[in-house]
């Protein structure tokens, strides 16, 4: 029996929000009553105003809609439209539209804040009716022209349209977002219009916004155009003041370059910092390359790396360039990797100033997989070493997870019950049950049996209702899920629970629920 996703998510969304449950039902209970037969749909629907929260509601209608009778779907979108915060009321929608795609339309046409407004109609348009998309679109051209919404519903609108969404595209003032709207564009444009939108690529000055504009028509130009357009584009990317922003486009560009820009495109990066984008630069453009000048490019970016302050981000660019590297040079990076990550002195090392030992361990789990298998195994125990001297229990679970898919067997379990066990240590009720749900999969008992202690009722609840559970242990998780106090997360984790207990535990839950429903 396969669980509603938006009813999940809605029970999540509680748990981590922390939001005060003072009464009302859980959209858990609502779930295990239908998918029970104790209630049908409709009548389900009729108790959506006494869930405790707006998230409930959510999740429940989100649920429902699919399986209520035509009569009953101005009821359930009426309880959609009561929801009290906007923002929760668009994301319902979304989820309703497949099914009432214009109701939700008349819905969100109606919000007060402008861009919420326009943003969520265009989220309904994959599912709009033809003769709705002119709504959408004009609420799109009236609203501050950024061409965010215009881009995103441009690929829904008939061929017709295109022109006025061009028009459109063209009058916005900032060059920034002209740019992005023409690249985005760009694929849906027939030739006549795209020549217009050519020309408007190459009046942008702003190096940034005119790469991309004319990055995003490159491939879609006829042969003579489309070598101008790169050559230019190559030359505003170039141009651009901001590291990141230069690499990502000139990245973007290499597979329409010819061998002959190869050089201006590389001669772009020197005053890439060593220490920032140059190394991953060099790896996105190596395969473009050809193979002499590919191999003098990745060994000077090894030589500049060499030459940068030992850290972790050293190592990572080591480890980056390693799978580009010649046969001799990879050898040496490979050696420099190990060696950083081995002697690093602890404040060199994310994560180790305030958990010492921590950081070191993560980073030779990244090493390792890079060394020859003998190197491997002598790596793997003295990693093995560290972990077990970190002092402080919830790091050094955090440690043993990590190094957990390198251990040979004979470690596993030492490093799954340390692993374990030291969620205890965890502060944040959230991160403990994130940490469980990774290792439940290795140690399900002990994963229940701290499940059952997290102090928090509703991350116990969402434990109980989403970890994978051996039948043995069935009826301990059930004991569990009924001696929880709150009414409201009690049925959270039954409803979880539910669909994997077999018959006579399986009635042991409903009845359970039922009694909560009737003290409800």
């Amino acid at each position: 029996m396969e669980r509603s996703a938006a009813i999940q998510g809605a029970s999540f969304e509680v748990a981590r929000r922390r939001t005060e449950i003072t009464g009302g039902l859980s959209a858990g209970l609502v779930e295990l009553l239908v998918t029970a037969g104790v209630w049908s749909p409709a009548e389900a629907l009729s108790h959506v105003p006494r869930l405790a929260t707006d998230l409930d509601r959510c999740g429940v209608l989100e649920y429902l809609v699919p399986l209520l009778p035509a009569d009953l779907l101005p009821s359930a979108l009426a309880a959609a439209a009561s929801v009290d915060e906007e923002w929760q009321r668009a994301e319902l929608l979304e989820g309703l539209a497949p099914h009432v795609p214009v109701e939700t339309l008349a819905i969100a046409a109606a919000f007060g804040d402008e861009e919420l407004r326009t943003g969520t109609m265009v989220k309904l348009a994959p599912h709009l009716p033809p003769e709705q998309l002119d709504e959408v679109l004009a609420a799109v051209l009236a609203a501050p022209a950024t061409g965010w919404e215009l881009r995103r519903l441009a690929p829904y609108l008939p061929a017709d349209r295109l022109r006025t969404v061009l028009d459109a595209a063209l009058s916005i003032s900032a060059p920034f977002w002209r740019g992005a709207a023409l690249a985005d564009l760009a694929p849906l444009l027939p030739p006549d219009l795209r020549a217009g939108a050519l020309d408007a690529a190459y009046a942008i000055t702003d190096p940034d916004p005119r790469s991309r504009a004319l990055l995003g028509l490159v491939p879609h130009l006829a042969a003579h155009e489309r070598a101008t357009a790169v050559e230019a584009a190559l030359t505003a990317a170039a141009a651009i003041p901001f590291e990141h922003a230069r690499f990502e486009r000139l990245t973007a560009l290499m597979p329409y370059l010819p061998a002959h820009l190869h050089g201006r495109t590389l001669a772009a990066l020197d005053d890439f910092a060593p220490a920032g984008s140059r190394a991953a630069a060099v790896v996105a453009f190596a395969p473009y390359l050809e193979p002499d000048l590919r191999t003098a490019v990745l060994r000077q970016a090894l030589a500049d790396t060499m030459t940068t302050a030992p850290g972790s981000a050293r190592v990572a660019r080591l480890l980056l360039l390693l799978p580009h590297l010649p046969d001799d040079a990879c050898a040496a990076a490979r050696r420099q990797a190990l060696a950083d990550a081995t002697t690093l002195a602890d404040d060199d090392l994310t994560a180790s100033v305030e958990w010492p030992g921590l950081g070191r361990v993560k980073l030779l789990t990244h090493v390792i997989p890079h060394l020859p298998p003998d190197e491997q195994a002598v790596v793997v125990v003295r990693t093995f070493a560290a972990a077990l001297a970190i002092t402080d229990p919830g790091a050094r679970g955090e440690a043993m997870t990590k190094l957990l898919p390198h251990l040979p067997e004979r470690d596993r379990d030492t490093a799954l019950h340390l692993a374990v066990t030291g969620t205890r240590a965890i502060r944040r009720d959230l991160w403990r049950a994130r940490e469980l749900l990774a290792l439940a999969e290795y140690r399900p008992a002990e994963v229940l049996a701290e499940a059952v202690e997290v102090p928090g009722e509703s991350w116990r609840a969402h434990l109980l209702a989403e970890l994978p559970i051996p039948p043995d242990l069935l009826p301990g998780a059930l004991a569990a899920a009924v001696a929880i106090t709150s009414p409201y997360w009690r049925t959270v984790a039954l409803a979880g629970l539910v669909p994997h207990l077999p018959p006579d535990l399986r009635s042991q839950a409903l009845d359970a629920a039922v009694a909560v429903l009737s003290s409800a």
